[in-house]
């Protein structure tokens, strides 16, 4: 793990932001060209409206690309390298680049390589570009263990070092040929333009973009954020966020599934719901749905990713965990329920699925958490069964406006000589009373 190469995430060295970038340039022998930071518009986007792959490697043709949109004035392609064709995405970004003399061929020629990983060694190569000229003689002095100065980026990493834009691993190396995660591409570049997110106006804004691959605790979230959000600021000795331009992942109202997490779209808003609760659902700050158990949590995604897939639909997923539940516990008697009584459904689920022991109450709870998860508005009640009107517990879902009985426990009872699955509660072979 990195201790510092993006100490740049946990620590806030401001004088880029302080000085200000555009004059830094201007300086430089080659500042014809300047990236914009007055302007924080988005930079970067995700791999999907959805996912941004944060630990996926950036490639070097993607790495000309957000150099590129971040330039104020995009230099005319005057030179070309022979292994990019005319209709590739990136052939004005790398070409145009290449003209300006911002980017080299990888090996010193006319080819770039642009599916080729870009190393670390390599993006600080084209970054010192639009580096301040530095003194090093008068400035404190970074040195890594691995680079020595016959490194033909010896140079470069220093300057990027002494810059405060990059430090190295913790046994004081900087592993200049490693590749580069886009994650840790964001924090670089967002030291290189003075670019600070602002942590408390992220954490606290519910229509912020969401990204299902990159939770709030995530080391590199509020980078990321910065870089994939177009938003107004106030800059004193840092960035305090005014305002910012939401992005609507074009999702229809009602819940989502993504690697195997349940997610819920706000109908008014078209935004992801988090921190709060509709139709049964517990969203959390990622928007995920969630018990309220951490442990419970850990064990249901454990047995829906398991079980369920993208290809089966639905109700699909919803029969495969029903035959889990119904298949894979033991009764063993325990506490009954008062009837009618609510909020009782972590406190049978959680030993349940510890031990896979328990009763009409336990396994009612963990299908309805099962159910919740593959999308379904599901409930738990307390009620009573049959002829002799016993205490009983069962689940019920919806389906076309009528509350339907899901009771795998009665169902393993007897074997499965009957179904109680989707059963009405008009029929004619089993009795159940709601209060």
């Amino acid at each position: 793990m990195l201790k510092n190469f993006l100490s740049i995430i946990l620590t806030s060295v401001l004088f880029v932001a302080i000085i200000g970038f555009s004059a830094y340039a201007a300086e430089n022998d080659a500042g014809k060209y300047v990236m914009e930071t007055e302007k924080h518009e988005k930079y970067m986007s995700g791999t999907s409206a959805l996912e941004f792959e944060p630990d996926s490697y950036l490639t070097r043709a993607e790495t000309a690309q957000i150099i590129y949109n971040l330039l104020t004035q995009k230099p005319q392609v005057s030179n070309q390298f022979k292994d990019i064709e005319n209709s590739e995405w990136y052939f004005e970004a790398v070409n145009s680049l290449y003209s300006a003399g911002i980017v080299h061929g990888k090996y010193g020629d006319d080819t770039y390589f642009p599916d080729d990983l870009i190393s670390r060694a390599e993006l600080i190569e084209m970054l010192c570009y639009f580096a301040p000229p530095s003194n090093l003689s008068t400035r404190e002095r970074i040195s890594f263990d691995d680079v020595k100065p016959e490194n033909p980026m010896y140079n470069y990493i220093l300057k990027a070092a002494s810059n405060g834009w990059i430090s190295g691993y913790e046994d004081n190396t900087f592993r200049p040929e490693n590749p580069l995660t886009r994650a840790e591409a964001v924090c670089v570049f967002n030291r290189v333009l003075g670019r600070i997110p602002d942590a408390e106006y992220i954490s606290g804004s519910s229509d912020m973009r969401l990204f299902v691959d990159v939770d709030y605790d995530m080391w590199a979230h509020d980078n990321i954020m910065e870089a994939t959000v177009s938003h107004s600021y106030e800059k004193t000795d840092t960035e305090k966020w005014t305002d910012f331009k939401p992005e609507l992942p074009g999702l229809s109202a009602g819940p989502h599934i993504f690697n195997h997490y349940l997610y819920y779209i706000d109908e008014e808003s078209g935004n992801f719901l988090r921190d709060c609760e509709i139709k049964g659902y517990t969203l959390n700050k990622n928007g995920r749905y969630t018990t309220g158990d951490a442990e419970l949590d850990e064990s249901l995604h454990k047995i829906i990713t398991e079980l369920c897939t993208n290809e089966a639909n639905k109700e699909e997923n919803l029969r495969k965990v029903y035959d889990y539940v119904r298949d894979n516990f033991v009764y063993q008697a325990r506490a009954h329920v008062a009837r009618g009584a609510k909020g009782w459904e972590l406190e049978y689920a959680v030993p349940m699925m510890r031990t896979h022991y328990g009763n009409c109450y336990s396994w009612a709870a963990v299908f309805m958490y099962l159910a919740r998860n593959v999308g379904f508005e599901a409930y738990c009640q307390s009620g009573a069964v049959g002829a002799k009107v016993e205490d009983h517990g069962w689940t019920e879902i919806m389906f076309d406006g009528e509350w339907l009985i899901f009771d795998p426990e009665l169902e393993n009872a007897n074997h499965q000589r009957w179904s109680f699955y989707k059963l009405p509660y008009d029929n004619d072979f089993k009795n159940y009373y709601k209060y």
